[in-house]
């Protein structure tokens, strides 16, 4: 799996989070030096950090677990 569709991956993932949470936002995506950034905005996306972004972290190990299970079907 490239890194294009890793993103993409990770892109359907925090757009299920987002449902999930039942929050209103948007997910941009984008690679650069094979490094994947994501930004969520929306009005209520700060409930995504949590305190001492604890819950921003468990997202970022979530989104890794993801792309590693896809990539290892």
């Amino acid at each position: 799996m490239d890194i294009n569709e890793q993103a993409q991956v990770i892109e359907e993932f925090l757009r299920g989070l987002l449902d999930s949470f039942g929050l209103e936002g948007t997910v941009d995506m984008r690679v650069d030096d094979d490094v994947i950034y994501a930004d969520i905005n929306g009005e209520q996306t700060e409930a995504l950090i949590g305190p001492r972004a604890s819950i921003l972290q468990a997202i970022h190990e979530l989104a890794k677990t993801v792309v590693q299970r896809k990539t290892m079907a």
